[in-house]
């Protein structure tokens, strides 16, 4: 392999742990702003779920995704296409 694959790679799964580990660790600050609720607890565990949630729509997305735009669409018209969604919101 080449080493600038390598460098990439594993710059990627660093900059990735570190977020999983930021979000992680701030589950209980998250938990109390965004599930008000009389128990820590499962205010607690309502952010983990959502975190475990994007932990495995994730790869699903990318399979999903991938295919269309490898094959059916092209990568770069599809990456356009797939950002439309965003800019409403930044509107």
């Amino acid at each position: 392999m080449n080493k600038l694959t390598i460098s990439a790679s594993m710059i990627g799964t660093i900059i990735e742990w570190y977020d999983v580990f930021i979000f992680s660790s701030a589950a209980l600050y998250i938990g109390e702003e965004l599930f008000p609720s009389t128990n820590p607890v499962v205010a607690t565990l309502n952010v983990l779920l959502v975190f475990a949630l994007g932990f495995i729509t994730r790869p699903i997305g990318a399979l999903i995704f991938g295919h269309f735009g490898d094959r059916e669409v092209g990568d770069i018209h599809f990456s356009i296409l797939s950002s439309f969604p965003e800019y409403p919101p930044e509107l």
